[in-house]
């Protein structure tokens, strides 16, 4: 790790020199790859360009130095996760991000994920997608933010199982009945109950929760990016919001207090 430690504190230093941090956190990441995972199958490359301080007794000017670095990719989750927590341990130390915001961002982009459903391997490409997004675009998006300002996560998820089905054995994607599985079977049963933490709804949704209405668990396919689909608000089909009205008021169904004569027990279609 010797090497790796003087390559990063050398990365630090021209991080500090300009005034953008972009590309310093993959770089990390493929340097500490490059170590604790031991196949060089699925590997890529990544360069990192800053200007360095290179002050002498002579001279003190900025030149551009090169830093470069391969991708590795992890064998099984077991890897994954080593190599996910050095890198929050690296990161932290050098300061190129808060730990409680990687942490929560790791946790809501890999951790989480699996947990419901989603294989381990596409997750880890999910987390290297959402580091390009914030290092090409650094002044719109941040680890603490990119995956709920980066929207589409199904996009996100079909292109990381895209690359994930280039360098990974084609069984590590087989379902129960020995065929290759494509798209959302992969991601996860979408009629099974959501396990995972709910950060909160959509309130800009016209129909409310029926599961937050009467205390039912989630489903998958009614949560994206962890947040319900559905507003939170009361769903009493009522006669005078047009199609489909609800009440949508700041409580469940059972203590909606409406106006009784424009409750109805079926949506108005016209």
């Amino acid at each position: 790790m010797e090497n790796v430690a003087a390559d990063i504190r050398s990365t630090v230093v021209a991080v500090n020199a300009t005034s953008s941090v972009e590309g310093a956190s993959l770089f990390i990441l493929y340097k500490i790859a490059g170590i604790i995972c031991a196949t060089r199958k699925g590997s890529a490359s990544f360069d990192l360009c800053g200007d360095c301080d290179v002050s002498s007794s002579t001279t003190s000017s900025l030149s551009t130095k090169s830093f470069s670095a391969s991708l590795v990719r992890p064998k099984d989750s077991h890897q994954a996760t080593r190599l996910f927590n050095l890198f929050g341990m690296i990161c932290s130390a050098a300061g190129i991000t808060h730990t409680i915001a990687l942490s929560t961002f790791l946790e809501d982009a890999y951790f989480e994920p699996i947990n419901n459903g989603l294989h381990w391997a596409i997750a880890f490409e999910c987390v290297i997608l959402y580091l390009r997004m914030v290092e090409a675009q650094p002044n719109l998006y941040h680890i603490s933010t990119v995956l709920f300002k980066s929207g589409g996560m199904d996009a996100i998820r079909s292109e990381a199982l895209s690359i994930a089905k280039t360098h990974y054995p084609a069984e590590f994607f087989r379902g129960l009945g020995g065929n290759p599985r494509d798209g959302p079977a992969i991601v996860g049963d979408q009629d099974k109950t959501f396990s995972g933490r709910i950060l909160g709804d959509t309130g800009s949704s016209t129909r409310g929760c029926a599961a937050w209405n009467l205390g039912n668990p989630h489903l998958n396919k009614h949560v994206e990016n962890g947040r319900c689909k559905f507003k939170h608000a009361c769903d009493q089909f009522v006669s005078d919001k047009g199609p489909f009205g609800q009440c949508l008021g700041n409580h469940k169904r059972a203590d909606c207090d409406y106006d009784t004569d424009k409750k109805v027990a079926k949506p108005v279609k016209n």
